[in-house]
Parts: C-alpha cells; sequence; structure tokens
C-alpha cells in the first residue's frame, strides 16, 4: 500500500507507506491527496522489474 507519484509524463513511481512521512500514517490520503505538488528521493530502483521507489521523508 502507498501512493503513486506522477514523476514524468510518462513515468510514476511508488511511495510506499513507510516513506508517506516522518509519522505513522494509516491511509495515504491523509499525507496526500490528488494534484498534490511534492518533492520526493529516489529511495530505490528495481530495473529487473522496471520499478522506481520514491520517499517524501527527509
Amino acid at each position: 500500500m502507498g501512493a503513486f507519484v506522477q514523476v514524468h509524463e510518462n513515468f510514476a513511481g511508488l511511495v510506499p507507506m513507510h516513506e508517506l512521512s516522518e509519522r505513522d500514517a494509516a491511509e495515504p490520503e491523509s499525507v496526500l491527496q490528488v494534484d498534490d505538488e511534492v518533492m520526493v528521493k529516489v529511495a530505490g530502483i528495481n530495473l529487473h522489474r522496471r520499478r522506481i521507489l520514491l520517499s517524501l521523508r527527509s
């Protein structure tokens, strides 16, 4: 569970629940809303699965 963030018009990454906030978040909607603009960091890349993990944590 987490939130997908569009990084580019053809590219999105996943922010897992544990990377959404410094505090425990019960639901992604408690931290992010649709069309919010946020700064994310790349937390990991899995080339084999073609996935990117993102983080909102500082």
